[in-house]
């Protein structure tokens, strides 16, 4: 219990004071209220604006009641001083009996009333005061609750103007993304087309090398035929020759023997029929030889000497067919060979082609698709300029009514303070649905943005013509203006994507986008770059080219963290910082690829 607390329990009536005495009368001593004593649970239950403003307006209480009570005390005194120098001009005039004091009895009873009537009209306007101080603290209680709920109001309209910021930045990187995507969809379009246009001139190349291939099997197709048939025609006349000499042989033989003489004359007409017959064959053979050497020879690769041959007219004619045999079956072979690989060729290229225009409708899909998307984002990010307008519209009449607004000093009993609006009132505030605020469109109006679906979207444009689709720099909204930042023209040969910043700050994931037929993205002398809203900035550079050699995603470590992990430990930076922060990546001829607002 400290020492005040002690010193406003003790009573009032031990405290002694000494009473001032003016003409030998004592006069009471003025009335003084007793100190209030708060337990300390009260003002622990209570916040301190609250306490401090039941002090500021006790102590003002105080004071008008000190006031009060020193013209109470005032007035008290003269009443009481003139009381006792009545009360002794009395005794006086009682000790003289000719003395008559009726006149000024009669004059101190008028002052006594009129001293009465003032004291009646100073309690008056003290309570007038009272009443009217009440009336000022409530219309300050009631200001201070508007200033609070403008303040609140205030706070969370600053907060959706930085959300919209953000959704805005947003909008944007994903807008560059996509148009990069687009870009090198069409690209990869035009490489398929160009080896589509590649594979057609094989197609007629091979085409050309068939039709040759069928026509000199056709060829040789027609000169087997012949050989075959003279082959036969031949083996005919043969089989003819041989069963009429077996015949004659067979009469012969069974012609009975007269005499020796008649057997040594059919013995030597069978010698020379015998002589006769293999002459003939012989000439035959000869002649067969010399008509098809010359094609025998074109057909083998090697041509084979001729041999003694013990029995010419058995191993002649079987080494004769066994060679066209040969020659016909690799004949069929070359011509079944011929065949499979046109078959091949033809069911090749139509699966190519089919695979081709399958791919080429994907990225055509692909690109509507994508073009549809950044219609969209480029509709949302004018939306999102319009509502970012209208919030700092709406901010800025709030800012200026509250510095429009006057203060006026606390009124007299017949003045009526400016206290809130009424219902039937309109308050310059905010507008409402129905009404348009100066400054930016209403939602029944149209923003010019990117073409609808009615309209035709013109196509990607070559690299000399401009298209005439969606720009890539952000265009303000009629009626105001806001401050966006432009962006560089990204190379479309790569694509790397940031993902994301690891925990604690150890490593900045990188994804690589680049598709068929490009492989992975060349990084050399690229740099990785955090920059910090205090200004400070960590930068990576990438010195080897063939960071995504073995896979489509790699972690940037710090060489804090980097020890002993997949990825690239940078020598420049130590670690990565987690707090709010944008992260971008450049090539060696600084264009910006990809930025990732943390």
């Amino acid at each position: 219990m400290d020492r005040e607390e002690i010193k406003a329990r003790k009573p009032v009536g031990h405290v002694r004071r000494r009473r001032p005495f003016r003409n030998g009368i004592r006069i009471p001593a003025p009335i003084q209220p007793a100190p209030v004593f708060f337990p300390k649970g009260v003002i622990a239950e209570h916040g301190q604006k609250q306490v401090a403003e039941m002090k500021n307006k006790g102590e003002k209480e105080k004071k008008e009641m000190q006031a009060l009570n020193r013209k109470l005390t005032s007035f008290l005194q003269n009443i009481r001083y003139l009381e006792a120098e009545n009360k002794h001009l009395k005794n006086n005039l009682s000790a003289e009996k000719d003395f008559k004091c009726d006149k000024i009895k009669i004059l101190y009873e008028d002052r006594l009333k009129e001293l009465e009537r003032l004291l009646k009209d100073k309690d008056v306007e003290l309570a007038a005061t009272k009443s009217k101080n009440e009336s000022l603290e409530e219309e300050v209680e009631d200001l201070k609750e508007q200033l609070t709920q403008v303040k609140d109001e205030k706070d969370r309209v600053q907060a959706e103007i930085d959300g919209l910021h953000d959704e805005v930045a947003q909008r944007i990187a994903e807008s560059e993304n996509n148009r990069r995507r687009a870009s090198e969809l069409q690209k990869q379009v035009d490489d398929l087309k160009a080896r589509n246009g590649i594979v057609v001139n094989q197609l007629s190349k091979l085409r050309e090398e068939l039709e040759m291939e069928t026509s000199e099997r056709l060829e040789l197709a027609d000169c087997a035929a012949m050989l075959e048939d003279e082959l036969s025609f031949n083996y005919d006349i043969h089989d003819a020759e041989v069963k009429e000499l077996k015949a004659m042989i067979s009469k012969l033989k069974k012609i009975p023997d007269f005499d020796e003489t008649r057997k040594t004359e059919i013995g030597n007409l069978v010698a020379d029929l015998s002589a006769q017959y293999e002459d003939k064959l012989r000439k035959a053979t000869a002649d067969m030889e010399r008509r098809y050497a010359k094609q025998l020879q074109l057909e083998k690769a090697k041509a084979k000497t001729k041999e003694d041959f013990i029995d010419p007219r058995k191993r002649r004619d079987l080494g004769k067919i066994s060679e066209l045999e040969t020659q016909i079956a690799d004949m069929k072979r070359k011509i079944t060979e011929l065949e499979f690989q046109r078959d091949e060729a033809e069911n090749g290229r139509e699966s190519d082609a089919a695979s081709y225009e399958d791919e080429i409708a994907r990225l055509r899909r692909d690109f509507e698709n994508v073009f549809k998307d950044f219609e969209e984002l480029a509709n949302a990010k004018n939306f999102a300029g319009m509502k970012v307008a209208s919030m700092l519209a709406l901010l800025k009449d709030v800012d200026s009514s509250e510095s429009s607004k006057p203060v006026d000093g606390p009124q007299t009993e017949g003045e009526s303070a400016p206290g809130p609006q009424t219902e039937g009132e309109s308050a310059p505030g905010p507008q409402t649905k129905g009404e348009s605020a100066p400054g930016h469109q209403t939602e029944g109006e149209s923003a010019p943005g990117p073409q609808t679906e009615g309209e035709s979207a013109p196509g990607p444009k070559t690299e000399g013509e401009s298209a005439p689709g969606p720009q890539t720099k952000v265009e303000s909204a009629p009626g105001h203006q806001t401050k966006e930042k432009e962006t560089m023209s990204r190379p479309t040969e790569d694509s790397v994507k940031i993902l994301e910043v690891g925990p604690d700050g150890k490593y900045i994931q990188l994804e690589d986008l680049a598709e068929f037929p490009k492989g992975a993205t060349n990084m050399k002398n690229w740099t990785l770059t955090q920059t910090l809203d205090n200004g400070k900035s960590r930068t990576h550079i990438f010195t080897n080219g063939n960071v995504f050699g073995a896979s489509k995603i790699v972690k940037i470590w710090g060489s804090k963290h980097g020890a002993g992990q997949d990825g690239i430990t940078s020598s420049e930076v130590t670690e990565w910082d987690t707090s709010k922060s944008t992260i971008s990546l450049k090539d060696n001829e600084n264009m910006e690829h990809d930025v990732l607002v943390k």
